[in-house]
């Protein structure tokens, strides 16, 4: 509804100095807030949506780096206990007089 009033005077002639009259300033301000409002808005939906792609991507490779972190883990402990199994044997085993 303001928007009509505002096009309205747009439509009339301009003042002789050129500069709109204040009644447009006016009736434009409350749209161009408006305007401005749901611009930020979607700029924050898009940061929000950019942020949750980022922890995503952020979790999936920390579960990847646990994972075989993990597993790294496991094969030396695997080669700890097969290295121990070799030791204890060689130290039951007497090899001089």
């Amino acid at each position: 509804m303001q928007l009509k009033n505002v096009e309205k005077l747009l439509n009339k002639k301009p003042s002789i100095s050129g500069s709109q009259p204040s009644e447009i300033k006016v009736l434009k301000l409350p749209y161009e807030l408006q305007v401005h409002q749901i611009e930020l808005e979607m700029q924050n939906e898009e940061l929000r949506l950019a942020y949750e792609r980022d922890a995503e991507l952020a979790k999936d490779k920390y579960i990847a780096l646990t994972h075989f972190a993990q597993t790294g883990e496991k094969a030396k402990a695997r080669r700890l206990d097969v290295l121990n199994v070799f030791r204890n044997r060689y130290k039951k085993k007497k090899y001089c007089c």
